[in-house]
């Protein structure tokens, strides 16, 4: 069995995560969702590197193209941890 894991596209100017932002939109539009080009990043299955697989807001750091998890979901603690940068 062949196993996949997630593929993140981004905008390589801000590192905008788009992956949610991919069809028709209308109202208040962040500005960064439609960049004249996108990347993109294909992470190895069960990738869970800085509470990855409960995170509820992550970015591209755009010079390292490393996945940077700024909210995460702590299900000990039952919160919702913000991480600084």
């Amino acid at each position: 069995m062949k196993q996949i894991g997630m593929r993140i596209i981004y905008n390589p100017y801000t590192g905008t995560v788009l992956n949610n932002a991919l069809s028709e939109m209308s109202g208040n539009i962040q500005d960064d969702l439609r960049p004249d080009r996108i990347e993109f990043i294909d992470l190895p299955y069960g990738y869970d590197e800085n509470h990855f697989r409960n995170a509820t807001k992550i970015k591209v750091d755009v010079n390292t193209r490393e996945v940077i998890v700024l909210e995460y979901w702590d299900p000990q603690t039952q919160q919702l941890i913000t991480v600084t940068e």
